[in-house]
């Protein structure tokens, strides 16, 4: 990966935390909650803490980055992200999603420290989802201890209290609403998966969660808008950055091949087929091209790596 330096990739992470616009996911496969808070967040002992009216945050260094981006099902489309990762470690095992009462000695209001919570029984090593109940319903949460989590997630909803995602060096506190906002794929953590197969990760790397800055050719999926030039820059400053080294040198020299009009061909390993991230890679790349010029990339391109693609710029003709 690249020799960015924890100054650094904390200082990026300044800026996206709690920024307008950027979507962040904390967790794994095996539990997950989403967290869209904005505002400027305070440096409190090296610590940044981000509050607002529907919850708060705590960051800490310590995270590797991982830029990415991914095809999208829309012929036209990717996606992108950046995964904060732990490297090292072992391989997670997935936790028998019973619920227990844990002391919440790490909460992020001195009011709440050491109060009961459930730990939900979701993720793995170095992940936990937790529901602290608030004082009036504490009793009747707790009451849950024992049952597993698929049994007893409507009656926490029900309750007043906070939701809690909490991971190595990203913590964050939803309070409740009604609804349950802990998420888990009971397939991905029987199996141990962590992530999505199409992200890269590199081998011995855990990302324990994923933000989504803005993409430059939607405001959501389903939701497309005129490609912007501005937010596609900067997502590929970061992507320069923090991104595979393998595969930006992929893009770059697909680009350099597109603007050149030299065939794919050679972009191939001598004898080989790329894997699916390098085919991935040039096929957002050929996507990125036709959104930024306006111009459909050589058929022997489409025809060889991407015909969603081909097949979208034929019927637009």
């Amino acid at each position: 990966m690249t020799d960015a330096s924890q100054d650094e990739t904390f200082a990026l992470l300044a800026r996206l935390f709690g920024a307008e616009g950027h979507l962040w996911s904390i967790g794994t496969l095996a539990g997950f909650m989403g967290f869209d808070l904005t505002g400027i967040p305070q440096n409190i002992g090296g610590a940044l803490v981000l509050e607002g009216e529907t919850g708060r945050a705590r960051l800490t260094p310590g995270g590797k980055l991982l830029a990415f981006e991914t095809l999208s099902s829309e012929p036209k489309g990717w996606n992108h992200g950046i995964a904060l990762c732990q490297a090292g470690g072992l391989p997670p095992r997935p936790r028998d999603r019973h619920l227990s009462v844990v002391a919440d000695d790490a909460a992020l209001v001195a009011a709440d420290q050491s109060a009961p919570a459930l730990d939900l029984g979701l993720g793995h090593a170095g992940l936990r989802c937790l529901f602290r109940p608030a004082a009036t319903a504490r009793a009747q949460a707790l009451l849950l201890a024992g049952q597993h989590w698929n049994d007893c997630r409507e009656a926490l909803a029900a309750l007043p209290g906070a939701w809690i995602a909490e991971t190595p060096f990203l913590r964050a506190e939803r309070v409740a609403d009604g609804t349950c906002p802990i998420h888990a794929i009971p397939s991905a953590g029987i199996r141990g998966l962590t992530h999505a197969a199409t992200t890269p990760v590199p081998e011995g790397w855990l990302p324990f969660a994923h933000i989504f800055p803005p993409h430059p050719a939607r405001v959501r999926p389903g939701l497309r808008r005129p490609f912007d030039p501005d937010i596609h820059t900067v997502f590929q400053s970061i992507l320069a950055r923090h991104g595979r080294p393998d595969l930006t040198a992929l893009k770059a020299a697909t680009r350099a091949r597109l603007q050149s009009s030299l065939p794919p061909e050679v972009a191939d390993a001598p004898g080989q087929r790329p894997d699916r991230h390098a085919q991935a890679v040039i096929r957002v790349t050929l996507r990125q091209w036709l959104a930024e010029t306006g111009l459909a990339p050589p058929g022997a391109w489409l025809s060889r790596y991407d015909r969603p693609l081909l097949a979208a710029v034929r019927n637009q003709t």
